[in-house]
């Protein structure tokens, strides 16, 4: 068996370095079109992620956990008239928030709620009337 001397493998090509076009500017600095092309993908993720964090948004919608408006009072003979005039109760004023008004025509419930302000009113026995706990405002 003959031995042969490895081969060298051939020398890679020489890179040559084009010299910079007339007005380009100098290695390793952004030209316009860079800077522009950079500010236009950053709108364009911007505005992407906004539209993404809003739909995610959506998924999860605010809610509003109230309480049940339907609820049972009682029976009607715990409501009695007064006198055969109409009488107000106030029994589920504070958790309810509802008057309960007893007339010879039946039982009606009013929400106690001001339309103007939003308080709650209170109703004055003596004066037979709803008055608004702020003196200067009366209905």
């Amino acid at each position: 068996m003959s031995e042969t001397a490895p081969q060298n493998p051939p020398a890679a090509p020489a890179v040559v370095k084009k010299p910079p076009a007339p007005g380009a500017p100098p290695e390793g600095q952004y030209t316009r079109r860079d800077f522009l092309t950079l500010l236009g993908w950053g709108w364009l993720s911007a505005a992407l992620g906004g539209w993404l964090l809003a739909s995610l948004r959506f998924m999860f919608p605010n809610m509003l956990y109230e309480p049940n408006p339907v609820f049972k009072i009682g029976k009607p003979e715990e409501y009695p008239l007064d006198g055969g005039k109409s009488a107000v109760s106030d029994r589920w004023q504070a958790e309810k928030r509802v008057w309960l008004v007893t007339t010879p025509e039946g039982i009606y419930a009013f929400e106690a709620r001001c339309t103007h302000l939003g308080c709650t009113p209170r109703w004055v026995k003596e004066a037979q009337r709803f008055k608004c706990p702020l003196p200067w405002l009366e209905f």
